[in-house]
């Protein structure tokens, strides 16, 4: 038990340095449309610079929220990276299997929008039912407007 709660432990640490690492906060929202958002004057600084790096380094580490951000980094171009919807997709899905409401919930909205992938409705109910059922508050509400609609 204490080793659960040690990982637990060490995963909430991780969330918290990838979310201060990507401080700026600009990137993909829930919806899995790039926004722009003024960048904090400190983002600018060399030190925080390499966003991507230190996520990828926490994403090889099976950090989920680290996937799930490197995955809006590649379907936006943000962090000086091409923009590569395929890519990004990629890193959603491992974020998913690994339990990520928020990429369960982006790759979704790929399926609904036809973004990166075949458009699929079928599917993009499927995801946002897994991600509903990990908590996220907006994919219920996309199932209850999806299957309102249909």
């Amino acid at each position: 038990m204490m080793h659960m709660q040690t990982s637990r432990m060490d995963q909430e640490d991780q969330n918290k340095e990838v979310v201060a690492a990507n401080a700026c906060q600009d990137g993909i929202s829930t919806y899995g449309e790039s926004r722009v958002r003024r960048c904090r004057p400190f983002c600018r600084t060399k030190a925080t610079n390499d966003v991507h790096g230190r996520a990828t380094k926490l994403a090889y580490a099976d950090n989920h929220t680290a996937m799930w951000q490197i995955g809006g980094h590649y379907f936006t171009g943000l962090h000086d990276l091409q923009q590569d919807k395929v890519e990004g997709i990629k890193w959603w899905r491992r974020a998913a299997e690994a339990g990520s409401s928020k990429a369960t919930c982006a790759i979704g909205y790929c399926y609904l929008r036809g973004d990166g992938v075949e458009q699929d409705t079928d599917r993009a109910l499927e995801h946002f039912q897994k991600a509903a059922e990990l908590g996220m508050v907006q994919a219920i509400c996309n199932l209850t407007l999806l299957t309102n609609t249909q």
